[in-house]
């Protein structure tokens, strides 16, 4: 299939008049640019729609995390592979989860960190927090499946 940007434009802006998603023009156009990244592949941008626009308002999120979200990952992920028992990131971690904003945005950056950093360099390992990114994505309960990615860092950490 082939379409340009403008095809793209119609076609999202189609999709969320009709489900009453809110958005501003330049929301759209900045949509518009990161999800044709994605071009060819439909079942990706429409993947990111539902991702931007899952609090029933377009929101841009292809690298927007807030850094004092990634300042809290950080921690919890050097918590995790330091050695500490997992009660005691769990404690630090809900001490400290109403810092998050964005469970899907944490967990795509909590995935970019430990990978980018070599903190977590098995085949499996990837595999593991590829899968239960999915998972947040798609699930109800994603504070339980955030934590899950952490102890899948701890489990598959080069520590």
């Amino acid at each position: 299939m082939k379409f340009d940007k403008k095809d793209l434009l119609l076609h999202v802006k189609g999709i969320l008049d009709k489900e009453q998603v809110k958005y501003d023009k330049a929301s759209l156009k900045q949509f518009i640019e990161d999800a044709f990244h994605f071009y060819p592949d439909c079942r990706k941008i429409i993947n990111y729609l539902q991702f931007c626009s899952n609090s029933g308002t377009l929101v841009v999120k292809l690298n927007d995390v807030k850094s004092e979200d990634n300042d809290l990952i950080q921690d919890i992920v050097q918590k995790a592979v330091s050695g500490e028992n997992m009660l005691s990131v769990r404690q630090y971690y809900m001490q400290h989860k109403d810092k998050l904003n964005d469970y899907l945005l944490a967990g795509s950056s909590l995935f970019n960190y430990v990978v980018d950093k070599n903190i977590v360099s098995d085949p499996d390992g990837i595999l593991k927090l590829t899968d239960l990114l999915y998972y947040l994505n798609v699930c109800v309960d994603k504070e339980s499946v955030f934590f899950g990615m952490v102890t899948a860092v701890k489990k598959y950490s080069n520590n």
